[in-house]
This record gives structure tokens, sequence and C-alpha cells, in this order.
């Protein structure tokens, strides 16, 4: 399904749904509209165009029981959510700087930037999908979990929480007192504040620890270090068809490196944009003055008249400069089949020719067991992005770990993007309750209003820095 067909779907539901809760609100029959309001008003259900959300006090009994559990030990945790949330806005700051300016200044590609807006349909594969909306939606609740169990500890009412969706992003909220909120002293407030990224921060480290471990996890339930295999195909992907790989087919080796974990299977694919990687193979000067030319050949242009066929180049020694006449049309298949070629040869050194395509074209010669090998001419990143794959195993399914590495990959950038965001001083954001808080600690006898002055240019700094890298990001994202 195109991009704009799932905008348009999307559209379409909630406009039916808008639709739909104001019809039995204002138009239905007066007892369906009673029905109706008092359903969702004792569910704490609420419909507004594009966002719909639930709001219970029945979760306030836990928060009190977990701000209530050894308090010493919550005293010292949201302390040291602190000084990891400050530090964290200080790292925030400085990259949310020279991100901009990197762009501006063409230090990095638009593939490289590290700030994107996720758009279901747009930049995120609709494979990845429930993913990122679980991690998302868990990232929140345990961000306001936060803010939820510091709020209790240091004696501030809780009136309630609330889930909500927002075209398609989930979220959650804290319903706090606001008169308790700001009664108690600037560091308390600072616990509250902080809490939130804090968890954040803690998902983060957790995370990326489970995605070191994992491996040494999964060890006993597959078989590691042997070989890979094709869990499934992706969208699009340009490795199926007769000659193609299957899922459940057994990969053993890439060109002459043999790969048995999914690292090794991407650090083959980055190596191989090397050019110095570029495998040569040893063929026979006989054998290879019998191929045809190519019908057209130049410095930009080298064609073959049979379609699979693809044109190859040669030289005496792998280390001399090739010359642009000596170049055949050779069947792929049939090369590979030689033994590699010497630094130092007295035969043909063959290596397909790129220079008339995309530089990054490269020959990815696939391994299977049992089965002949499969030959990719393109993009590496096409064939990473074409299937995926995983530890190979009798008796597991193939999925949990391709799931589990997902999940904690979501975790480690939603999460991380969360506590990025939020700790930055900017209006609506935890940012300006924080800053707010970090004024009034430090500049305590400063008079109301330079506080105010102080705090107001921190927030606009801060407003002005995130909305900019977000508009950045996303003419990055649409141009």
């Amino acid at each position: 399904m195109e991009s704009y067909q799932w905008v348009s779907l999307i559209a379409a539901l909630w406009a039916f749904l808008y639709l739909f809760d104001s019809y039995l609100k204002f138009n239905a029959a007066e007892k369906w509209q009673m029905l109706y309001r008092r359903i969702v008003t004792d569910n704490g259900v609420s419909v507004h165009l594009a966002r719909c959300q639930w709001y219970t006090k029945k979760l306030n009994r836990l928060f009190r029981w977990l701000g209530k559990t050894n308090p010493t030990y919550l005293d010292k945790w949201f302390d040291a959510g602190i000084v990891a949330a400050l530090l964290c806005c200080c790292c925030s700051i400085v990259f949310l700087v020279m991100v901009p300016i990197n762009t501006l200044l063409r230090a990095q590609s638009k593939d490289e930037q590290i700030l994107r807006p996720v758009i279901p349909g747009v930049n995120l594969p609709r494979k990845d999908l429930g993913y990122y909306l679980i991690t998302l939606f868990l990232s929140a609740v345990l961000h306001e979990l936060g803010h939820a169990v510091a709020a209790v500890r240091e004696s501030v009412r809780v009136h309630g929480f609330g889930i909500f969706l927002f075209v398609v992003y989930p979220g959650a909220f804290v319903d706090m007192d606001d008169q308790t909120l700001f009664a108690v002293s600037p560091w308390r407030q600072l616990r509250i504040f902080c809490g939130g990224v804090w968890h954040n921060i803690v998902i983060v480290i957790v995370g990326v620890a489970c995605l070191y471990t994992l491996p040494l996890t999964l060890s006993p339930f597959y078989t590691v270090h042997e070989d890979l295999i094709l869990v499934s195909h992706t969208e699009n992907s340009v490795v199926q068809g007769e000659s193609g790989l299957f899922p459940g087919d057994i990969i053993t080796q890439m060109d002459d490196v043999r790969v048995s974990s999914v690292s090794e299977w991407i650090n083959h694919l980055v190596n191989s944009l090397d050019s110095q990687s570029i495998t040569s193979y040893s063929v026979p000067e006989a054998i290879f003055m019998k191929q045809e030319k190519p019908i057209v050949q130049s410095s930009k242009q080298c064609e073959c008249g049979d379609v699979n066929h693809i044109c190859f180049q040669a030289s005496l020694k792998a280390d001399k400069p090739l010359a642009e006449d000596d170049r055949r049309c050779m069947n792929a298949r049939e090369v590979i089949t030689y033994s590699r070629c010497p630094k130092m040869s007295t035969v043909k050194c063959v290596t397909p020719y790129i220079s008339h395509l995309d530089n990054s074209t490269r020959l990815v010669v696939l391994y299977r067991s049992k089965k002949p090998p499969v030959l990719f001419y393109g993009h590496p990143a096409e064939l990473h992005q074409s299937g995926e794959v995983a530890p190979r195993s009798d008796s597991t399914p193939l999925w949990i770990p391709y799931s589990l590495e997902n999940i904690f990959k979501c975790f480690v950038s939603l999460s991380g993007a969360l506590a990025i965001l939020n700790i930055i001083p900017c209006y609506a954001l935890d940012g300006q309750h924080i800053a707010r808080a970090l004024v009034s600690l430090i500049l305590s006898r400063w008079s109301k209003e330079s506080k105010e002055l102080v705090l107001t240019l921190m927030v606009l700094c801060g407003t002005i820095l995130l909305c900019g890298n977000l508009l950045l990001a996303m003419y990055g994202l649409l141009f």
C-alpha cells in the first residue's frame, strides 16, 4: 500500500470515529444518547478529532503502594535520576545544536541523519509497525510511571492516569494536583519532573545490555556460530524468485567469507562497499578472450547483448590499471567457479565493471547449503533490506531472535528519543518544569521578576532549538 493510501485510510477512520461519536452524543435518539454518554463517562473514554483517550483513577492505589514502598531506596533512586537527567540535558542541547550545523554544512547526508521523524507507511516499514507502536506505548507508560511514583513519594496528590492515541501515535499522561506540586521544594519538584526522563534513560541502558547479551541468552536454544537461515522476505525483496533465496535457506558463506551470525552478515555487506575489497577471479586468458565484447562500451557505458551476462573487466595483474577496451560480457555464475585472484597473477584477474553504474554496486555471492549459490548484483544495502536472517535452529521458532532484537532496538531508540526531547527546556514538555525548578533552586535569592525572565529566555531558546531540529528533520524526510 502506498504512503498516500495509508494517510487516506487513517484520515477516513478518524473521520468515521469522530462523526460516529458526535452522532451518538447529539443526534441519536435520546435514550441512545444517554446510554452512550453514560458508557463513555463511566469508563473515562473521550473522543476528539484525531485523538481519543482513556482516563482512570483505579491505578492510584498502585501508585500509592509503589511510592510508599522502601522510601529510602526511592529517595536515592530519584536523586540519581536528577543527576542523570541533567547530564542528559547537557548532552541533548549539544546534540541538537550540532545536528543542524552538520546538516547545513553538508557534513552529513540525508541517510546519515540521526534525528528523524518516524511516520508509519512513509519511512516505517509495515512489518515493523507493531514493534514501534508497542515499544512507544510502553516507553510512554514507564515514563509517566516515573512521574507518578515520584509524586506520591513527595506527597503530591495524583488524581489519575490516562492513555491516548493521537492519529497513530500512542501515549500516556499522569494527572497531578498543581497546587501541591508547586508547593513542595524545588529539589522535590526536580525528583518528580526528572522521574520520567530517568526511567527512559534506564530503559535505554537495559535495552543496550539486552541487545549485547541476546546471543549469549539464546545460545542454548540455537545453533550459533555455524550458519544463518533466511527467516522471511521483506516487502519488495530483490532476492526472491526462482533463482533467488527462499525462506528456510541456510546461508553458509558470502563471497569468500563464512558467516555465522547476523553481525558478520552486516559487517560483510558494509565491508563490501570498500573498493579495495572487490573480489577478482582468476580466469584463463584464452577463455576470457573468447567471450563477447560489450555492444556498447565507454567510460560511462558497458552494455551486454545477453541479459544473463554482466560486464567484466580484466588486467594481467590485479594491481595494474584497467584498460577500457579490455572488457568482456560473461556469465557471472560461471565466473565465480574460478578461484580467487591473488595479488600478483599470470592469468586474467576478472572483476565486475561498475564505473558506469552506481559506485556502490557490488556482486555478492551467497553460498547455500545443498543448493546452488545465489548471485546478487546491486547495492549491498538492498540485500540487507530484502530479508530477515537469524541463527540456524532445528527446534526453536526462527522469528524469536529477530523479534527480540527489533523490540530491544525500538526500546533503545524510542526511549532515547523521549529522553532527549523531553529534557529540553521547551514549552509543554518536562524540560520547561525542570528549568523552572532549577531556576528556583539556583537563583533562590533573585527577585521573582528576574527568575521569570531567566526562565522565559531558557524556555524560548529551548523551544526554538527543538522546533528548528524538528523542521529540519521533516524537511530531510520530505525533500
